[in-house]
């Protein structure tokens, strides 16, 4: 006799799968980020501390400690900076000085 043994994600993935929500239980996993940001350069964006810059496409939104929202996955053509009077700019690359140097050894 065999005996199926079914572990509980499985079950939770296949309930989401079959009611059209898995999609949405992917996304929960890619929380915006909220940020202080400042223009920095031309379709650039840095936060307060300069340690996150943000390049867009074509951005022409004025900013100086503003309150903003980055929705940012990396290899996606979804990602987008929210500005709190509510422009969207569309990401194009995100740079981590604190990554790069922590790669770098510093």
């Amino acid at each position: 006799m065999f005996r199926l043994v079914i572990s509980k994600p499985l079950v939770i993935s296949a309930v989401f799968y079959l009611a059209g929500l898995y999609p949405a239980a992917h996304a929960a996993d890619d929380d915006p980020v909220r940020m202080l940001i400042k223009k920095y350069a031309a379709d650039t964006y840095a936060t307060m501390d300069d340690l996150l810059y943000i390049r867009t496409y074509k951005c022409l939104e004025p900013a100086y400690s503003e309150n903003a929202v980055l929705f940012y996955v990396p290899y996606s053509d979804d990602n987008k900076l929210l500005f709190s009077n509510g422009v969207e700019c569309k990401v194009m690359e995100v740079y981590d000085r604190g990554a790069h140097y922590s790669r770098e050894g510093r």
